[in-house]
């Protein structure tokens, strides 16, 4: 779920605990999805090579009308409240903060970038900084964010995935940790792009989620 540049995946691995629900919510010791259908919804198949794997992967896009993917289009940190939506009962009294992404690029409308935390300490600089931009040179925010390793939650108009493991960087070698993992790239961002280039999505249709059926995508790194 995302856009180009600010995006979550949810995989889990053979044999890892799951717990589902009659909500079409999976839930793992690292992350976890849920999916909200519509009847609205356009379903678009293609297919790709991914992961440098030289065959093709059916992808499958879930997308909506424009005016219907809209998240919040913040630009600034900005305070939400309690997560009464959390997919696990303990995470719901803690804060919800979003990120504001689209400060960077104005294709990312279609989704909400979001930390949870309980930590009073973060919690409190978070609410210091609320009204400004988390990517201005100086914020001390996203070095916070990467110590103290908040949950990341990325809402659409379809859903969530939360994502419960460290952020990839120093802590996981560079690499994106195997498994639920979100990505935050401003250079891509800053494509204006909601969907990349090679992704057949037809006019006036936003892509807010996407499958991946039979995917082996977890199991590599990059």
């Amino acid at each position: 779920m995302g856009s180009y540049g600010a995006v979550a995946e949810f995989f889990h691995e053979p044999g890892e605990a799951i717990a589902t629900d009659a909500k079409l919510s999976c839930i793992t010791p690292r992350g976890g999805i849920r999916l909200e259908p519509r009847e609205d919804i356009e379903v678009c198949e293609y297919e790709k090579s991914s992961g440098g794997d030289p065959g093709k992967q059916k992808h499958i896009a879930l997308c909506l009308r424009l005016h219907d993917s809209r998240m919040s289009g913040a630009e600034v940190l900005s305070e939400r409240g309690r997560d009464e939506s959390a997919l696990k009962d303990e995470d719901r009294d803690d804060v919800l903060f979003d990120l504001g992404v689209s400060a960077i690029g104005r294709g990312c409308f279609q989704l909400d970038f979001c930390v949870r935390t309980g930590d009073p300490d973060l919690i409190d600089l978070c609410r210091q900084y609320c009204d400004s931009s988390v990517f201005e040179h100086g914020s001390p925010v996203i070095p916070a964010l990467l110590e103290r390793q908040p949950h990341r939650v990325i809402i659409t108009r379809l859903g969530r995935i939360e994502v419960y493991q460290a952020i990839g960087g120093e802590t996981t070698a560079g690499k994106s940790p195997v498994g639920p993992h979100t990505h935050l790239l401003p250079e891509l961002l800053r494509s204006d792009r909601t969907h990349a280039a090679d992704t057949p999505i037809a006019d006036g249709w936003v892509p807010c989620a996407f499958l991946y059926p039979q995917s082996t995508m977890g199991n590599y790194h990059d």
